[in-house]
């Protein structure tokens, strides 16, 4: 569970080892390289689809968060794009190959390598590593079980599933909340904290 931390690709991009201009475009083992494209806001699902269509393998790494539909009261979890505007491609490192990726639709263009001409390789091991990192959910705030007083939170399952409110006093344990369609005469109530989950 996270509060929606928003990454940047320049995170990524300053992980990187420094590599010479010769190995940005040096292909692996498989004769593949990891690539970074900039796709239209809210489009990473789509192009993503659309690249396995045209048999170009790609990821885009995904974090939990709680949002509220504009239809619904309640909130609920879900995973959005850990890098918003970025899909992850694995091409030959060949200008035939990278046209054929920025031709699908809601492509803008690839994340520029350091001479800001050839496309920014990534190593397979930094994916990997990205990969690993999301299914431990590592991405999720290390803070996530202490709820401080005056967090605005949900609940996750049980009875008030989805429910959102104000948390009166924290713990690491439980906490107390009121919730926001509850008159101010009603008393708070307590809740364990792994069942919340904190809002962006």
């Amino acid at each position: 569970m996270t509060n929606g931390r928003t990454w940047r690709i320049g995170d990524l991009v300053d992980m990187l080892p420094p590599l010479a201009e010769a190995e940005i475009a040096a292909p692996g083992l498989n004769g593949s390289q990891w690539f970074v494209l900039s796709v239209e806001p809210r489009c990473e699902r789509r192009v993503l689809a659309d690249l396995g269509k045209a048999r170009m393998p790609g990821y885009v790494p995904e974090q939990a968060v709680m949002r509220k539909a504009p239809h619904r009261r309640r909130y609920a979890r879900c995973l959005m794009p850990l890098l918003p505007g970025y899909v992850f491609v694995d091409l030959a490192p060949t200008p035939d190959a990278w046209a054929a990726a920025r031709a699908v639709r809601g492509v803008n263009s690839f994340v520029k390598g350091a001479n800001g001409i050839n496309p920014l390789c990534v190593p397979d091991d930094v994916v990997g590593d990205i990969m690993s990192a999301e299914a431990r959910g590592m991405f999720a705030d290390d803070d996530r079980r202490i709820v401080k007083t005056g967090v605005r939170v949900a609940v996750i399952g049980g009875p008030y599933d989805g429910m959102a409110g104000v948390v009166t006093r924290g713990g690491l344990v439980t906490a107390q909340l009121r919730f926001d369609d509850w008159s101010a005469k009603r008393a708070p109530i307590t809740i364990a904290v792994d069942r919340l989950g904190v809002l962006a």
